[in-house]
């Protein structure tokens, strides 16, 4: 079977976590004003759209008999489908935002090899949610998404009907080349290459190798120093676990207030955050090592990669408590000090340590290495191997940042094999709000730790 292009080593590796349910989908939520999104203006709108980003009408086919996990994925193409407004739009009559409503959206699963979309949208009141397969989409594309959808929707003529088919498959004849075609982000340094199959194979070979590729001060920012065990539920990585979800919402006052408490400290907000989850939970759990990944954004080295696909990849430090995140002598003497004040005070060390090996990651883009070595092994077997184990971090903080000219913003996702516990974040011109989910296994800590949360939260708005 004829396709436009091949999947890349990434998408096969979420086209397995799509179709085994290892992974169901993300989604991000604007507010519109009613008006905009009547069928007649949306469906004009997702047309333009789609004309531009073709890959939107797009799913993976198979080319032979096989099942993906046979061929590792590598049997599948990118076809265009056609694409009908009711495929693409469903109603939430509620109107309603809240843990349920996303809850209910993380029930939604998309499938390859058929003649439909690997994303929709959800009309809720004045609230307009994308939902999406991750195979091309991350967070920041489906950001992009509000964006290209609200520019459309303000280019619109005014004469204008309603549009029942929004593309057809003959139509697509192209869609841009995967992004480690045309970029650099997922390549493979031999040195990395070396040392990371070296670890697996002759622990020994790699410690000699490190000593030589690694610095001091870079190895003593991407080491992770937790020496007591890392906590864990007792519930190993299953298929099709639920996610729990539950929001944190602040208004525009109160989210200048956090930021600023967090600026006056020579923070940045995702590390604090963190460093404020551990604390908090290791008053339930205080003699076990907390671990958490962060995703990066690899449109931060190429700004121009497409819009409509996976540029990601994930930093993750392990810490032993204690977790500290507040002033010294629970005061705040200390806001107006300068940064090399800022660096001496132990208070936020942990918020710190966190931000040092971020921005190490940043720098030298190991994360981006350990993904591309997906292309050295078997993702469907890789995957498959976790089930039954303890390989879920305990956390993961996924912050897609400002929408701004946005209100009502709101970003939500499954839990999947990566974590136990995630927070995800997303702001608007209105203010903050974070979607909570955790898997059963934390059901019985969660009331406690979101109280000990809050508590804090509420001490800095007041203040």
């Amino acid at each position: 079977m004829s396709g436009l292009r091949e999947p890349s080593f990434f998408e096969r590796y979420n086209l397995c976590r799509v179709r085994n349910g290892y992974y169901l989908n993300f989604n991000i939520t604007v507010k519109y004003s009613e008006s905009q999104l009547t069928p007649t203006i949306l469906s004009n709108a997702l047309k333009s759209l789609i004309r531009k980003h073709p890959i939107l009408s797009c799913n993976y086919f198979q080319t032979n008999d096989h099942n993906g996990d046979e061929d590792d994925y590598k049997n599948y193409v990118l076809r265009g489908i056609d694409l009908n407004y009711d495929d693409l739009v469903d109603e939430n009559e509620s109107g309603d935002i809240s843990g349920d409503y996303f809850e209910k959206l993380n029930l939604i699963f998309f499938q390859i090899n058929v003649n439909k979309p690997l994303w929709k949208l959800i009309l809720n009141g004045s609230y307009l949610t994308i939902v999406c397969s991750h195979i091309f989409f991350d967070g920041n594309s489906g950001c992009f998404f509000h964006e290209d959808l609200a520019n459309e929707i303000n280019n619109l003529d005014s004469d204008i009907t309603f549009l029942p088919v929004i593309s057809l498959a003959n139509d697509i004849t192209s869609v841009p080349p995967a992004v480690g075609i045309v970029s650099q982000l997922y390549s493979l340094p031999v040195w990395f290459t070396v040392k990371t199959l070296a670890s697996h194979f002759f622990p020994l070979l790699a410690k000699l190798i490190n000593s030589v590729t690694t610095t001091t001060t870079a190895n003593n920012n991407t080491t992770n120093t937790a020496k007591l065990p890392l906590f864990k539920t007792n519930n190993p990585i299953a298929v099709n676990e639920h996610t729990n979800i539950t929001t944190l919402s602040f208004n525009k006052e109160q989210t200048q207030s956090i930021l600023k408490h967090v600026k006056a400290r020579g923070l940045t907000f995702t590390p604090w955050l963190i460093a404020h989850i551990f604390a908090s939970f290791s008053k339930l759990h205080p003699n076990v090592a907390l671990n958490v990944s962060i995703p990066l954004n690899g449109r931060r080295y190429y700004p121009d990669l497409d819009r409509y696909q996976v540029c990601v990849a994930a930093s993750e430090i392990a810490l032993d408590p204690p977790f500290e995140n507040t002033d010294n002598n629970n005061n705040n003497n200390n806001k107006n000090n300068n940064n090399s004040s800022h660096e001496a005070d132990e208070s936020f060390k942990t918020a710190r340590i966190i931000s040092s090996r971020l921005q190490n990651d940043l720098e030298t883009r190991i994360p981006f290495y350990q993904v591309a070595m997906l292309k050295m092994v078997s993702v469907s077997n890789w995957l498959k191997s976790k089930i039954g184990k303890h390989e879920r971090v305990f956390l993961e903080v996924s912050n897609v940042g400002m929408l701004k000219g946005k209100q009502g913003c709101w970003f939500s996702q499954d839990n999947g094999f990566s974590s136990q516990l995630q927070f995800n974040v997303v702001s608007g011109d209105d203010g903050m709000n974070i979607t909570i989910g955790y898997l059963d296994g934390l059901k019985n800590d969660m009331g406690e730790f979101l109280q000990s949360m809050n508590a804090e939260f509420e001490k800095i708005i007041v203040s």
